[in-house]
């Protein structure tokens, strides 16, 4: 993500990395170590990206859009 997006989003690529890591945890080793609320942040995260990845492609590559 900060490769395409820039170094103002590593802070991004490593919440990710823990949510993803979570997931290996719960779906594999213990059983309600995520939330509802975990859940909810991510669903806001995703959305507020999804917002950040589509300008990025608007302005940088409107073409794929």
């Amino acid at each position: 993500m900060p490769l395409i997006l820039g170094d103002m989003h590593s802070d991004d690529a490593d919440y990710l990395e823990t949510c993803r890591r979570k997931r290996n945890v719960v779906e594999y080793d213990r059983v309600g170590c995520a939330s509802n609320a975990d859940a909810d942040e991510l669903i806001r995260f995703g959305e507020q990206l999804q917002t950040t990845v589509s300008r990025w492609l608007a302005t940088t590559h409107p073409e794929l859009l």
